[in-house]
């Protein structure tokens, strides 16, 4: 019987940096992620589905994303640089992950 956790569909190619999965009885599994949108980037709680597969496998699959941060170098309101943008949104998820 194999017991092995595996992610499908991770949002995939935005996602630059993530924390652990936390799982708990009576909350849905989620983790914060660091993404890249293309002219932001955001730190969010991605919330995860959990499915079994035949063989007792644990699947983890995106199913939202909340509570974001968004830091802007696109659109240049905050004349933030692509550098120092993801340098706020990279300290911005270690200050959330070490409440996670």
């Amino acid at each position: 019987m194999s017991q092995s956790i595996r992610f499908n569909n991770d949002e995939s190619d935005s996602v630059i940096q993530y924390t652990r999965t936390h799982v708990a009885d009576g909350v849905r599994p989620n983790r914060i992620v660091l993404r890249d949108l293309g002219d932001k980037f955001v730190v969010h709680n991605e919330m995860l589905k959990v499915t079994i597969e035949g063989d007792n496998r644990v699947v983890f699959s995106h199913d939202s994303f909340e509570n974001g941060d968004y830091f802007d170098y696109g659109i240049n309101i905050l004349r933030m640089s692509r550098d120092e943008a993801l340098t706020a949104a990279t300290t911005k998820f270690y200050e959330r992950s070490a409440r996670f």
